[in-house]
């Protein structure tokens, strides 16, 4: 567990930097054109989107088998390979020369197809890319080493947006070199992960190994089916909402959802890491049948996430208005408070049961996930095509929340009922009580001072009152020592070298 941690923690510094400049980028750039920030965030959401239905979800085979005795790990990367080139070039042709017979079925439900048309090539080249972009992200977590990935993937992507959209803005790009640029980053961040999962490889002895089709055992194919379908299914329960807005909405509703999309993610930074770097873990309880290990690791990821979670939520929540008055921008800002909220706890209930998708993924009812995503497919689908032609971005965030929280509703009693895991305790209601508190007062807490003071005041009071709360009803034990006790954070913060010693650095 303490790798994990470690990592984990590694992983958020970078991500929160990568967010800073995010929110620098949301604040002062990307309002400057909606329109135009819409146009570059559609293209680079529906790359992200396109990419496991391209992959096929085939970097799953890496971490279930990895640690297999019926493949080594060398013949699992091989195969990996395999199956997302396959998997992706066949998908990829098959889409672009059936484009006019796909557009005309969307069409007829009154989705408007020009942004797709006019950019397919971009988003299959980008997705292709980012489908073995994730295979090599895989790797490198079963090599216990998820900051790189993180680095050159989406820290640089968030170093690099807002250069393009600034190029774009005083005329020195064009929309064509914007598109270009952003799928031009995306194959050079294959290539440097590629070479830095084969120098660690190299460390440990480890490289591609030739497999025979005959010695794959028949369950593996049966999972890569299985999972692929789950994963095509899983994006139209939880990710429709750029596409949507791409035919129901405006470039400019695409960007206004961007912005505040973002604010909102910076709840789950403390996720990613954890979350990944868990996956292999998890795997390796599942083939080692250790349930009772297995629980407590999901109990003891979704105290901490939920606990992080709801101290982002509330500080974000406290301040999201004063952000848009410090940008000039005020009106967004306060039309986008409810898709925050929305958004927001979307993010939450996402967070509390994160592990449970691994847990399923990686047992032996792995099949079940196909089920419960088509089920939540079906019903997002028709959910945000109803929300976001009546309610635009309020409603397309509110489909999300409603199939997030079924999809994570129907994971749960699943393991419950087959595993006796539950990620809740009675921690997770001591967590749910403070949020609740701070969300009231929240609320209630208004002032008229200048916009700047009232975002440090407003700030600064929910850390205060988040702290006195823990104090108070103590959730987490591990995290009341870390922070209070003599040797915690609030006494040695500034103290020499007192951040590196305790975060691994």
């Amino acid at each position: 567990m303490g790798i994990v941690i470690r990592q984990s923690i590694k992983y958020s510094i970078l991500s929160a930097f990568g967010s800073l400049i995010g929110a620098l980028s949301v604040l002062f750039i990307y309002p400057l054109d909606l329109s135009l920030y819409g146009y570059a965030n559609g293209i680079n959401s529906l790359i992200v989107f396109s990419a496991p239905i391209l992959g096929f979800s085939s970097n799953a085979i890496l971490t279930k088998y990895f640690h297999s005795k019926s493949l080594n790990a060398g013949q699992t990367l091989s195969l990996s390979f395999v199956f997302t080139s396959l998997f992706s070039i066949s998908l990829s042709l098959f889409v672009f020369f059936a484009q006019k017979p796909i557009f005309q079925i969307l069409q007829k439900s009154g989705y408007n197809t020009l942004f797709l048309e006019e950019n397919l090539f971009y988003i299959l080249i980008g997705g292709i890319a980012l489908a073995f972009i994730s295979l090599l992200t895989n790797l490198s977590a079963n090599f216990q080493r998820t900051v790189v990935p993180n680095l050159i993937l989406n820290l640089g992507v968030k170093l690099v947006f807002p250069l393009l959209i600034l190029g774009a803005y005083f005329a020195i790009l064009s929309k064509t070199s914007v598109s270009w640029i952003l799928i031009t980053y995306y194959v050079l961040a294959l290539l440097f992960l590629f070479f830095y999962t084969y120098k660690i490889g190299q460390k440990r002895d480890f490289s591609f190994e030739k497999f025979k089709f005959k010695s794959i055992p028949k369950s593996l194919f049966t999972f890569t089916f299985i999972s692929g379908f789950t994963g095509v299914a899983n994006l139209l329960a939880s990710k429709l909402d750029i596409l949507a807005l791409a035919g129901f909405g405006s470039l400019e509703d695409i960007g206004k959802y961007s912005i505040v999309f973002f604010i909102a993610s910076f709840i789950e930074i403390p996720m990613a890491g954890i979350s990944s770097i868990s996956a292999p873990i998890i795997a390796k309880h599942l083939e080692e049948k250790e349930y009772a290990e297995l629980n407590q690791l999901l109990k003891k990821v979704s105290n901490t996430l939920f606990l992080s979670g709801t101290f982002l939520f509330v500080v974000l929540g406290s301040i999201f208005q004063n952000l848009g008055d410090i940008s000039g921008h005020s009106e967004l800002f306060n039309k986008g408070i409810n898709v925050f909220l929305i958004l927001g706890l979307a993010k939450l209930v996402d967070m509390v049961t994160s592990l449970n998708t691994h847990a399923i993924s990686y047992s032996k009812l792995y099949h079940y996930n196909l089920y419960f995503v088509i089920i939540s497919a079906i019903f997002n689908v028709f959910l945000t095509y109803f929300f976001t032609t009546k309610y635009g971005i309020t409603g397309t965030a509110l489909s999300i929340l409603i199939s997030i929280t079924l999809f994570n509703l129907l994971k749960f009693i699943l393991l419950k009922i087959s595993f006796d895991l539950n990620p809740f305790s009675k921690v997770t209601f001591k967590i749910l009580l403070i949020l609740i508190i701070l969300s009231s007062l929240n609320y209630w807490m208004q002032t008229n001072l200048n916009a700047f003071l009232e975002l440090i005041l407003k700030g600064s009071l929910s850390v205060i009152l988040f702290l006195i709360l823990l104090k108070i009803i103590k959730p987490i034990p591990e995290v009341d020592e870390k922070i209070f006790s003599k040797n915690g954070l609030l006494r040695n913060i500034f103290k020499k070298n007192y951040i590196r010693k305790n975060l691994g650095f």
